[in-house]
């Protein structure tokens, strides 16, 4: 199915650009214009090739004088006449530039006398009938080989239907892939609602509206097969049946894709991280902190009373705090003046057991304070307190300072993780190395 829409988007492409490139399927694929002109309305004009018959015939040097003369008056009238009668019709078929160019020319080959010369008029009706009467035909003939024969050789007539637009019948090459389309997308509505993808069956076509608009048989709408490919790509990407998004060109893409992004993502990013080191930089860390510690006040209460009955009721930190305190008494024993006469054991045997005795009651005190209300508020207070302090002139200042160096830093250190090519480090795929 996914080569059945390229082909069909490589048809619609052709067809769009038919005319743009008609000139040189002309020259290089004759059949193909041969064939496809009839599909655009395309047909040559008797006007048009009379026009390029009578020139030929004019140019030929065994022509004779009184000839030559019906001939030359003949194309100025006919100069007139296209020129007149096709005008519009070459603007809107976008062959407008081919007559500019053939009027340009013959009006380069009057002379600086001629008092159409400050006129600057280029329309063929104009350029045409004086080219014809009035100059040379050396000068003619010259004009003729290089702008004249190419140019109406590559004019072409379309016809009208009989709402007045041109013929297009691109319809009947394209039904085909319409009718298959459309088939394909009653399947997966039928599929859809045996599977029960959808609490409610009539909203499948508006979850898959692009296909929808692609399946009207108008050209404004073609363009939305090209969604098309994308969702049946996707489809068979995700199918564990299929291979699909495997290959080389799949991989290929999606590392360059990868790559792009990232790059792009990571230059936005440095850029908004350097913003905010110019912010730091010229004062506004100070507010931020304190405006939000002021909004966080009670949870930080909380985490701070959790966090001191934890380490009240934590064993292995209680025991660890009991031995170094039991160490430093023992040291402190010997250097007490008052109890020099007393036995080195009795003396460090005594400080230690009363100074542990004293930790235990405290800490079970601290722990009672803290699950007491009175604790609570204890801490409390102590936190409004220091918040407060943060707004004292020096205080804040140094507050102030450090945070800035800290913030800084910390976005620092992020830009140059940032700044790390994830991409380079990858292994890149064996089809790339």
């Amino acid at each position: 199915m996914i080569l059945v829409a390229v082909v069909n988007l490589g048809m619609i492409l052709f067809d769009l650009t038919y005319f743009a490139g008609r000139p040189y399927y002309r020259d290089s694929f004759p059949a193909l214009v041969r064939l496809y002109d009839p599909y655009k309305g395309v047909d040559s004009n008797p006007e048009f090739q009379t026009y390029l018959d009578l020139t030929r015939a004019y140019f030929k040097s065994d022509l004779q004088d009184q000839r030559r003369e019906e001939a030359r008056q003949e194309l100025a009238r006919l100069s007139t006449e296209i020129g007149n009668t096709y005008d519009a019709f070459f603007q809107q078929t976008g062959q407008w530039e081919k007559i500019r160019n053939v009027s340009q020319a013959m009006y380069s080959a009057f002379s600086h006398e001629h008092p159409l010369i400050s006129t600057r008029q280029f329309r063929l009706q104009d350029t045409g009938p004086v080219f014809w009467m009035e100059v040379p035909l050396s000068r003619q003939e010259v004009v003729y080989k290089e702008h004249i024969e190419p140019a109406f050789e590559a004019l072409f007539y379309r016809h009208r239907a009989a709402d007045g637009a041109f013929v297009d019948r691109f319809i009947y090459l394209d039904a085909p892939f319409l009718i298959l389309f459309l088939l394909e997308f009653l399947g997966r509505w039928i599929l859809s609602i045996r599977r029960k993808d959808n609490p409610r069956w009539w909203l499948f076509p508006l979850y898959n509206w692009y296909d929808i608009l692609g399946l009207i048989p108008f050209a404004y709408f073609r363009i939305f097969r090209l969604v098309r490919i994308v969702s049946i790509y996707i489809r068979l990407h995700r199918s564990e049946l299929t291979t699909v998004g495997q290959d080389m060109f799949s991989r290929t893409f999606r590392r360059y894709s990868n790559i792009l992004t990232e790059e792009l993502s990571d230059r936005v990013a440095v850029r908004i991280l350097s913003e905010m080191q110019a912010e730091i930089k010229v004062g506004a860390s100070i507010n931020i902190v304190m405006n939000t510690l002021r909004q966080r006040r009670e949870p930080i209460k909380n985490i701070i009373v959790e966090t001191l009955q934890n380490f009240s009721t934590d064993l292995p930190a209680l025991r660890d705090t009991r031995f170094l305190l039991e160490h430093s008494l023992e040291e402190a024993a010997g250097n007490v003046p008052s109890l020099r006469f007393v036995p080195d054991f009795i003396k460090a045997t005594l400080t230690r057991e009363i100074g542990l005795a004293v930790f235990d009651a405290i800490n079970e005190s601290m722990i009672k304070a803290w699950k007491d209300e009175s604790g609570a508020r204890l801490i409390s207070e102590a936190v409004d307190f220091a918040l407060e302090e943060m707004n004292d002139p020096d205080t804040g200042r140094k507050l102030d300072e450090l945070s800035r160096e800290i913030a800084i830093d910390v976005i620092e250190n992020l830009k140059k993780s940032v700044a790390v090519k994830q991409w380079a480090q990858e292994q890149p795929p064996e089809e790339l190395q």
